[in-house]
């Protein structure tokens, strides 16, 4: 059904490429939006935390889609949490970070879907997400200002703030 709705924007537009729709259609589905799909979730991996000091893992790399515009916003993460009981395996929060991001999403939702999910894995409220990004849409749309980006956070830690300069 992609496939078929693209094929008719690309012939609106006066464009005929041969393949082009069912090669959107197929990443669309097996790229760029796994997210949608719950069974995508990343096997989580706890350990028992030794420690209750601040973990912090800052600049994982993402690319999401902005629900606006269809178009990608390229960005990184920020997390930072205080251990309750257990701690989450490195690789797990990138590809928690991943999960969300794949998806057509706001930033400031993705923001919190991270952050929440966090929450509930680690069962602690002490949080916080931030996410820098920047938004395709804002210059291929010729916005005059091209290289600038959108801060979002989240979270309810007051030991934990922001680290991007």
């Amino acid at each position: 059904m992609i496939e078929e709705h693209f094929g008719k924007i690309l012939e609106e537009l006066g464009l005929n490429l041969s393949g082009t729709p069912g090669r959107i259609a197929k990443m669309y589905r097996e790229e760029i939006f796994t997210g949608l799909i719950p069974e995508n979730f990343p096997k989580i991996s706890l350990f028992d935390a030794t420690s209750h000091q601040k973990i912090t893992v800052k600049n994982i790399s993402f690319v999401s889609f902005c629900e606006h515009h269809f178009l990608p916003m390229f960005g990184k993460a920020l997390i930072s949490y205080i251990p309750n009981k257990k701690i989450l395996g490195l690789s797990t929060i990138h590809e928690i970070v991943h999960y969300f991001s794949k998806r057509p999403q706001l930033q400031e939702r993705l923001t919190q879907d991270i952050a929440q999910s966090l929450q509930k894995i680690l069962e602690t409220e002490e949080v916080f997400v931030e996410i820098e990004a920047e938004h395709s849409c804002v210059r291929a749309r010729g916005v005059l200002d091209q290289n600038s980006t959108l801060v979002t956070a989240y979270g309810h830690c007051n030991q934990l703030y922001s680290q991007f300069d």
